[in-house]
């Protein structure tokens, strides 16, 4: 008997010990099923995914890493104008780039000589991962002479001297120190005024959304003022990007939850114009280089939505349901692709219309732009099946704004 009564004992022992394992295993599971995402979320603060706009959907990780370079300068020492707020804004900007997961390096009153090893180490050092984001603000004095755009540190002379080249950064040589970051997307923006020299220049319309090409390798800058205008040091342009990449203005054309360059450009020409009356007109392009000049620089302004992993669940019964449903999703697509193959067909047939009216030597400059604006209006939506439409964009912006700079000849 008591052999027996030991026997079930131990068989209950055994019984709560397999019980309390599967129960511990349980909660194991379930742990890491919700814990998972969040501690991968955490390890990979400062990548940004983004589903891009292509047949299939695809969810693509756009950066691994995001890094910025914010310089600020106030004390000028060899006759440019102390400024009051350039070094305000820098601490600023820093903050709120912090803020949003970018790595950020704060340099204040930078010499020549530490202006160009600031540059260089980082777009060398940040910049050695294709995967990265970098992102570069600098504010402070910037100057046009002879048609060319400097960056003026804290000692350089004033623009009349001798030595005013040799201590200023020339932008043809800012133009070497982004080729040699290997990060896909650069954005540089001065809050400053200065010729665009190495850059395309415009103020063309923004792609309407986050498409394959924004993808591609570009290297991109802002500037709050144009060539030989006297740029506030007021905080404006400082604060009103600061709005735009916390998603606090209509920044963000098409309300996709991501801001682009463009896009920012675009706001920010169009704000700071008026509110300052044209007296101060931002400006944006893309490096001359064929291989710098086809993506954009993103910022991500909602929070990414975690994803858990899906359970298994168990079902009965055979159900082809998910493969009709395939079936139709495809015959769907087909006839999307069919309608944008047609939409494409318009607009090279516009284009070609465009570009006959362009060479014509009746028409006047104005009626040019009128063709070109209209091709630009009226195909602003972007082609997921086709990057050609951007380029046709691209030209009509283009042609746009050289027509109405145009100057008939007298």
């Amino acid at each position: 008997m008591e052999s027996d009564i030991a026997s079930q004992i131990k068989t209950t022992i055994h019984a709560m010990i397999y019980n309390m394992r599967k129960y511990l295993l349980h909660v194991l599971i379930i742990s890491f099923v919700f814990l998972y995402p969040l501690i991968l979320h955490a390890e990979n603060g400062r990548g940004i995914d983004i589903v891009i706009k292509d047949s299939k959907g695809n969810q693509v990780g756009l950066y691994e890493e995001s890094h910025a370079l914010v310089i600020g300068i106030d004390n000028y020492t060899n006759g440019w104008s102390r400024l009051s707020n350039a070094v305000n804004d820098a601490d600023a900007v820093a903050e709120e780039l912090e803020k949003q997961g970018f790595e950020v390096t704060l340099r204040k009153d930078l010499t020549g000589t530490a202006l160009r090893d600031e540059l260089r180490q980082f777009f060398v050092v940040k910049g050695k991962n294709s995967e990265a984001r970098l992102l570069l603000w600098f504010s402070g004095h910037g100057h046009t002479l002879d048609g060319e755009g400097f960056l003026i540190p804290s000692d350089a002379p004033i623009h009349t001297s001798g030595q005013f080249k040799v201590t200023s950064l020339h932008m043809r040589d800012f133009g070497g120190f982004v080729r040699l970051a290997e990060s896909k997307h650069v954005l540089s923006i001065f809050d400053s005024c200065f010729a665009g020299t190495i850059f395309n220049t415009r103020s063309g319309v923004p792609s309407p959304a986050i498409t394959r090409a924004t993808v591609l390798p570009v290297r991109q800058f802002l500037t709050s003022g144009d060539a030989n205008q006297q740029v506030s040091d007021d905080g404006s342009f400082r604060e009103l990007f600061l709005r735009a990449i916390r998603g606090e203005e209509w920044a963000d054309a098409n309300k996709d939850g991501y801001l682009t360059g463009s896009e920012l450009g675009s706001f920010l020409s169009d704000r700071v114009t008026n509110l300052t009356n044209a007296a101060q007109i931002p400006r944006q392009g893309k490096l001359l280089d064929v291989k710098y000049d086809r993506g954009d620089f993103v910022f991500a302004l909602n929070e990414p939505q975690l994803q858990l992993p899906i359970l298994p669940v168990e079902t009965g019964g055979l159900d082809f349901g998910d493969i009709e449903a395939e079936r139709e999703k495809a015959r769907k697509i087909a006839e999307i692709k069919e309608l944008w193959s047609k939409w494409q067909n318009n607009l090279n047939t516009a284009y070609d219309k465009a570009l006959k009216y362009d060479k014509d030597t009746y028409l006047s400059s104005s009626k040019k732009a009128q063709a070109w604006k209209r091709i630009v209006d009226t195909f602003r939506q972007d082609n997921p099946y086709s990057t050609e439409d951007q380029l046709i964009r691209s030209k009509a912006v283009e042609r746009m704004e050289y027509w109405r700079n145009y100057r008939e000849p007298t």
